[in-house]
């Protein structure tokens, strides 16, 4: 990051104002149809989460894994529904920390490569399929 701190591996996702939030998700949670507000990351920090996008993939992240939810302004599918879905995983509340992107004109449209990148490379894959 800078100084002598070693080497490391820095990617920078956002420039420009970014609003932070933690976020706690009931064991209950459900998240009908909706679109992220703004563009941003979901990281998990304990327990999990699951998404189901309108073309019907969905994913589960746990802890460490992180998400970009860009899905503003989407077009209803054919039962109306807008965004993606979304629910805890085994029951149990899923804390994480959102950050938006307040300036869309400058929020980044990761490609998948990217994100999986920094994935952790020893946890098995949570994709699901259809």
């Amino acid at each position: 990051m800078g100084g002598n701190s070693g080497d490391q591996f820095n990617l920078t996702f956002a420039k420009g104002p970014v609003k932070i939030l933690f976020s706690v998700l009931p064991a209950d949670f459900d998240g009908d149809w909706h679109e992220n507000p703004e563009p941003q990351w979901i990281l998990p920090i304990a327990g999990g989460w699951w998404v189901e996008t309108q073309d019907g993939k969905r994913i589960e992240l746990r802890e460490g894994d992180l998400s970009f939810g860009g899905d503003q302004n989407t077009s209803p599918d054919k039962n109306g529904n807008r965004g993606h879905r979304s629910g805890v995983l085994d029951g149990k509340p899923c804390k994480m920390m959102i950050v938006q992107l307040l300036d869309a004109n400058q929020a980044p449209r990761p490609k998948f490569s990217e994100v999986t990148d920094v994935e952790h490379s020893d946890r098995p894959s949570r994709t699901k399929p259809n």
